[in-house]
């Protein structure tokens, strides 16, 4: 193997949440064997041995591959968003209250702000509306696995 890369050089997730990218190696067709995977601060990230990185706080992180003999490594940026999307109240569960905190903003009963806000937008299009509400209302109510 003659270099060995990842493909995204920096992603985001939620706390909680996981993700893995596989290294690209160089030559096509060259294995990466016991590789040894590091994060740059396990309170905010881990990886396990298999490249799974696990979002444990907020923060930034980098999350580094390295061949067994050390001759290579490659590196990505991971970012942690601190508030889990649906998780409104911050209780880190996504429930009934959840929901109709998200109702009651959407009908402009009661208007949430800061890191609540962004929980409810569930899709990320900076506005909290009818879609985000369905989408949570669907999750709770077990008609989606996923937000």
């Amino acid at each position: 193997m003659q270099r060995l890369y990842f493909i995204e050089e920096q992603a985001e997730i939620s706390v909680g949440e996981t993700y893995w990218q596989d290294p690209v190696c160089y030559p096509s067709g060259s294995v990466l064997e016991d590789a040894v995977w590091t994060s740059s601060d396990e309170t905010v990230a881990v990886v396990d041995q298999s490249g799974v990185v696990t979002a444990q706080k907020g923060g930034s992180v980098e999350i580094k591959v390295t061949t067994a003999g050390g001759e290579l490594e490659a590196v990505y940026q991971m970012n942690i968003a601190d508030g889990a999307k649906g998780d409104i109240n911050g209780d880190g569960n996504i429930n009934l209250v959840d929901l109709m905190q998200c109702l009651n903003h959407v009908g402009r009963k009661e208007l949430l702000e800061g890191e609540a806000l962004e929980a409810a937008d569930i899709n990320e299009d900076d506005v909290v509306n009818l879609v985000d509400l369905m989408r949570l209302l669907n999750y709770v109510g077990r008609k989606s696995e996923t937000l």
